[in-house]
Parts: structure tokens; C-alpha cells; sequence
């Protein structure tokens, strides 16, 4: 859930309906309130990609069980959300495929951007917004980009943290001042929008 003044976003996973091969699944969903939550409506899903390669398209032919896991807000029109669903294979013993990815829309959910094309298994935890800066974070990922901007970029190595960490969770304070907190791998400081981390000692 994500709230930018009275404006919110919030999102829900895939609902199992059926075991089967592969098992059977409902879409999560995406619901908004302008009201501080007093009321809330339904975003559809339509918009959520463009094309039909299912690795990028949640909504493709033979994909299914989309699951929304993350979300974040600049204002009343932009939001970041992360996605992850299933393609059907016959080849494989499960019968899916799993893809996800990092999507953004400027238009109230009308339409959606993949930022950062297939993530696979990806997890992502945690999206936040500064004032226009979006930090994206998950587990061995860390990525920024903007409420300008439709440009997704890796920072995660600027953490030092020889390519470990699942991060769950991230306060941010400012564009350009953020803090980084890790399960197992220490609480970490930038500030200069993710340049640069220092690591809180303990």
C-alpha cells in the first residue's frame, strides 16, 4: 500500500481457485481510494503491458495468476508496481513458466511501462517514493528511477555488499537521502541518491 496525500494504491496477490497441472489461479489486483481510504475502486488490469511476448506481458496469450506484490506512489497519477505471473509451457514438469517484472503508469492505471523487461523469479519488496526519486528494492536488488522518468537503473552494487543482501525494507527521506535496511547484511545510508553507501557499524 502506498499513500501520496489523500491518494492511494494498493495491491493484492494471485487467489489459488483450483489444484491441476499447473494449478488454477485468479489475478491479484490493483485498487485505488482518493479519499484516504475511506472508499476504494478497482484499477483494471487491461493496461498492464503492451505486445504479446508473455516473458513481458502479464496479460499475454498463455499467461495466468498475475500477482501484484509491491507498489508505490508519487502523486495521484504515477505509479510504480511490481508484478510477477505465470506462462504456461508444456515442456517443463510444472507446466509454467514464471516471469515478473517492474511497471510503471502516468495515467492512473490506464496504462503501464515495463521498466525493466523479464525479472524471472525476481522478488521485490519494497517500492518508495522521495520527492520525485523511486527506490526499488528486493531480494540481491536495488534500482532507481523517477516520476520523470521512464529510465530503471541498477544500484545495487554501489552497496559493497559483495552481491548478498535481501533488502525488506527502505526509508526514504529525501531524493537524495535514503536508508537501506538488509535481513542479514546490516542497515546502509546514501546521500546522494544511491551514488554512494555507507554501513552503519554493529
Amino acid at each position: 500500500m502506498s499513500f501520496c496525500g489523500n491518494t492511494g494504491y494498493l495491491v493484492s496477490n494471485r487467489n489459488k481457485i483450483a489444484d491441476g497441472l499447473p494449478d488454477s489461479y485468479s489475478h491479484g489486483v490493483i485498487l485505488t481510494s482518493g479519499d484516504a481510504g475511506a472508499t476504494w475502486t478497482n484499477v483494471p488490469l487491461t493496461g498492464l503491458g503492451t505486445g504479446d511476448d508473455p516473458a513481458l506481458n502479464p496479460l499475454a496469450l498463455l499467461n495466468f495468476g498475475v500477482d501484484l506484490q509491491s507498489v508505490g506512489c508519487a502523486n495521484d497519477s504515477v505509479v510504480v508496481a511490481f508484478a510477477r505471473w505465470m506462462e504456461y509451457d508444456a515442456t517443463v514438469t510444472s507446466r509454467y513458466k514464471t516471469h515478473s517484472g517492474i511497471f510503471k503508469t502516468s495515467d492512473k492505471g490506464a496504462t503501464w511501462k515495463n521498466l525493466s523487461g523479464d525479472l524471472g523469479s525476481m522478488v521485490i519488496s519494497t517500492i518508495i517514493f522521495g520527492d520525485t526519486a523511486c527506490y526499488i528494492a528486493g531480494n540481491k536488488e536495488l534500482y532507481k528511477t523517477s516520476a520523470n522518468s521512464d529510465v530503471l537503473t541498477t544500484i545495487f552494487a554501489n552497496l559493497n555488499s559483495s552481491g548478498n543482501g535481501y533488502i525488506n525494507d527502505l526509508h526514504v527521506v529525501s531524493d537524495s537521502e535514503l536508508y537501506v535496511i538488509t535481513v542479514s547484511h546490516g542497515v546502509f545510508k546514501s546521500t546522494d541518491g544511491g551514488a554512494t553507501f555507507a554501513k552503519f557499524a554493529g
